[in-house]
């Protein structure tokens, strides 16, 4: 797995209520690569924080969920974004 900073959408700009519970989270990754397509992804979320400007920020690790899933992406990329159907939920960034 992969160490991760999470930075969630505020609520008010179409983000989620609430933060999941800390432990697996499974979600849509989207990588801002040409032509490539959306991939799950599962999350082991381990601390929530608030930081400075109010922003919701969660620390935890994400690895893919199909074995055969570009795993170079976690690899050359420093961030990617997470959506709960159609709605942008967070902004991941890889440490």
């Amino acid at each position: 797995m992969f160490p991760v900073t999470i930075e969630w959408v505020l609520t008010k700009s179409g983000g989620r209520k609430q933060l999941p519970p800390i432990g697996l989270y499974y979600a849509v990754a989207h990588f801002d690569i040409p032509n490539s397509k959306n991939w799950s992804v599962v999350f082991q979320l381990e601390i929530h924080l608030i930081n400075s400007h109010q922003l919701w920020l969660t620390q935890g690790k994400v690895r893919f969920l199909v074995d055969h899933a570009p795993n170079d992406y976690f690899k050359h990329l420093s961030t990617f974004k997470i959506f709960e159907g159609p709605r942008l939920v967070a902004n991941v960034f890889l440490r």
